[in-house]
């Protein structure tokens, strides 16, 4: 199957379309007002290839989504309007527009900020130590978001710790959160968090990620660098309801990391949750456990990748490499996780 790949840019779009002749790639600008942009397909385009939308909009805080469609020739049918992200009845893992604009604005904070994040200090060292433990039971809120099909709202979710897992062999704990009155099968609660850590070795996804891309947090608080969280042997995953619209048309977020919470809260940073964590849209665990788990894999790629490239080395890793790595891991994971692997 042929496959068509356009990349967005918010000065310029260049569209490559494979065909037996060969590539090609004419600019366009793309209005910067508050306008809807077309682009048409040219004839050479059927239905029975796909099309792939990658953004890479160089402004974090302007969006461009919402703005461009795809439109086919009168010959071809089925096009998607607007842009794809995850979505739940495809089951097609796109790069998710959104997920990259939380990668970059965390990233520039940090390249903004890099002399006095790396800076230490006894205080600084001092406060990164504090751990808090967690208990089966406990109700704690947590700073989210809620996506909508045109706007993302901050919100508050009050969650119950319903299970905790403790791998010895790994030296980890994983605690899953759910939303307060949100009811999931204990039975899939316990695939994917035994997926993703369990006691034994090479066994889990915890294991295999770490195996590839090194550790996703410090394990010496004096190497920390300030106004970070200290030395963390517990990773959190937040199940809610991610989405307002479950069968938006448009696309879904099935799950996503956020490195401000491996913030501490301050003068730059309030909504940090102070915990290596990411976040899951509950509806996905329940239609399709498997693509649950691939989810996993995928988000906990960004949390190492954080870490070894970001902070580790003082290196912005480009959107498109981060995102093509943790969808790579997703394929080599599947076969030992037992899920659906590449299409």
């Amino acid at each position: 199957m042929k496959k068509i790949y356009l990349l967005l840019m918010l000065v310029l779009l260049f569209a490559c379309s494979c065909s037996k002749s060969g590539s090609k790639s004419n600019p366009f600008t793309i209005p910067t007002q508050n306008t809807i942009y077309k682009y048409s397909l040219d004839t050479s385009f059927n239905q029975d290839e796909e099309v792939f939308v990658i953004f890479t909009n160089k402004d974090a805080m302007t969006k461009i989504s919402d703005r461009i469609s795809i439109e086919g020739p009168s010959s071809s049918k089925n096009i998607m309007p607007n842009y794809s992200k995850n979505n739940l009845e495809t089951k097609r893992d796109v790069i998710s527009e959104k997920e990259a604009e939380r990668l970059r604005i965390t990233e520039e904070y940090f390249e903004n900020n890099k002399e006095r994040v790396l800076s230490k200090s006894f205080n600084d060292l001092k406060s990164n130590t504090k751990q808090s433990s967690e208990a089966v039971g406990n109700i704690k809120n947590f700073k989210a978001i809620k996506e909508y099909r045109y706007r993302t709202e901050d919100i508050t979710v009050s969650a119950k710790l319903e299970k905790q897992v403790k791998s010895t062999s790994d030296n980890r704990t994983l605690n899953l959160w759910i939303q307060d009155g949100y009811i999931i099968e204990s039975s899939k609660l316990d695939k994917l968090a035994n997926s993703f850590l369990k006691e034994g070795n090479n066994n889990d996804i915890y294991e295999y990620i770490t195996s590839i891309y090194g550790e996703e947090w410090y394990d010496d608080n004096t190497q920390v660098p300030s106004g970070l969280i200290g030395v963390n042997n517990t990773i959190d995953i937040l199940i809610y309801e991610i989405n307002d619209e479950i069968n938006n048309p448009d696309g879904i977020t099935l799950g996503f990391y956020w490195a401000k919470d491996n913030f501490l809260n301050g003068q730059n940073i309030t909504n940090s949750n102070e915990k290596l964590m990411f976040y899951l849209e509950g509806e996905i665990i329940k239609a399709d456990i498997n693509t649950a788990i691939s989810t996993l894999a995928h988000e906990f790629v960004h949390m190492v990748n954080f870490r070894q490239h970001t902070v580790k080395n003082n290196k912005i890793m480009d959107t498109w490499l981060n995102e093509m790595l943790a969808m790579i891991s997703e394929d080599l994971l599947a076969k030992k996780l037992g899920v659906k692997g590449p299409a």
